[in-house]
């Protein structure tokens, strides 16, 4: 063999085997990207429900997030002060032993003063590192024309600013509307989810049905604009109704990126009577079509968002000092643990026990593994 053909066969099995090294890696790459993860059961705190602090009621607390070291707990309470608060929450690997509230934070609108009355309906906070700002989502008053808005909040003047009104064709029914907020993984957008199908989408889920696809929303923060969206279909009513009367539904009331393709989702489901069903999903936006040119999908063909059940809180139940599971509607990781895992907590918003005693409830896990 001459040393030029030599030098040829070498360069191709060089060339075969460098290829086939970064495809290993790229695939070693993806599966990387997606992870299958646990809960490990740690605590539950319930803070009193009859809690006044600097002359205002604690509960509501529909949104919370960690950072610096702090909590932040949005609440929903229409009435001003519309607010939220910062609270420490005390734990470790085994115990979780205390929330004490420690600041409230009392929202003004874009002119510097107190919202108007009725106006604001939070529903989800996070802090977002990169501009220094609070992120939330309000649900508005859609029987008074009130659009549901993505708002930031400078930390310094409390000053907050719509960055995104959900648009007529975008709202959902009342209560029912921009609900869940996470920033994504990169920090480049925030993505953002509705608790309900729009009404041109789909129907609120039943006992017996559910062609209820919810819209998750990518808002790129450089253009301010919505540039992907993906359908994500929620479970049916999990407890039956007793009666014709009572309240039956399902809706995605938490979102929590922790790739770049996957989500922790929180469904809560509530039957009158019967209480909460909360379920935990991992879900992946990896095969799912971009349903964001579709101005209804109750005729459309698209691929939805696949969602991985980690865990109903039901099957924790008798593990809680409580012995219950209220209505869980805020999710965050917390700092990591001992072990390197991040902690994750839920927190429950008690309506301020307008429709019976409910719990201002904190429940912490350990997330396996860690993101």
């Amino acid at each position: 063999m001459n040393s030029i053909l030599l030098r040829f066969l070498l360069l191709i099995l060089f060339y075969f085997t460098f290829t086939n090294c970064i495809s290993s890696q790229n695939l070693e790459n993806e599966n990387k990207s997606y992870k299958k993860v646990t809960l490990k059961f740690i605590g539950e705190q319930i803070l009193d429900a009859h809690l006044i602090f600097e002359n205002t009621k604690v509960g509501g607390l529909s949104g919370i997030d960690y950072a610096n070291g702090v909590w932040y707990l949005i609440s929903d309470d229409s009435q001003n002060p519309i607010r939220f608060y910062e609270m420490n929450l005390t734990f470790n690997d085994t115990s979780f032993t205390a929330v004490e509230v420690l600041k409230v934070n009392k929202l003004l609108n874009s002119n510097k003063v107190a919202f108007e009355q009725k106006t604001i309906d939070g529903e989800s906070i996070r802090f977002d590192p990169v501009s220094n700002k609070f992120i939330w989502t309000s649900e508005g008053a859609l029987s008074l024309g009130i659009f549901p808005t993505l708002f930031e909040t400078d930390p310094n003047t409390l000053t907050s600013l719509p960055i995104k009104k959900i648009s007529k064709e975008q709202q959902s029914i009342p209560n029912g509307s921009l609900e869940g907020l996470s920033i994504g993984h990169n920090y480049n957008e925030y993505w953002f989810s509705m608790e309900l199908p729009l009404k041109t989408d789909g129907e609120q889920p039943t006992f017996t049905s559910n062609s209820s696809p919810v819209r998750l929303s990518c808002f790129y923060k450089k253009n301010k604009k919505i540039t992907k969206q993906y359908a994500y279909t929620l479970d049916k009513v999990a407890l039956k109704p007793k009666t014709e009367n009572d309240i039956a539904i399902n809706g995605l009331v938490e979102i929590l990126a922790i790739s770049n393709t996957q989500f922790l989702t929180l469904e809560r489901s509530y039957t009158s009577n019967n209480g909460n069903t909360v379920k935990l999903y991992l879900s992946s936006i990896t095969d799912a079509t971009d349903i964001s040119t579709i101005k209804s999908l109750k005729n459309a063909t698209y691929n939805t968002i696949k969602k991985e059940l980690v865990l109903n809180l039901d099957s924790i139940k008798n593990q809680l000092p409580s012995k219950r599971i209220d209505n869980l509607e805020g999710m965050c990781l917390g700092p990591k643990l001992s072990n390197g895992n991040h902690s994750l907590v839920l927190v429950a918003d008690n309506n301020f026990n307008k429709f019976g005693e409910q719990l201002n409830q904190f429940i912490v896990f350990e997330l396996i593994p860690s993101f």
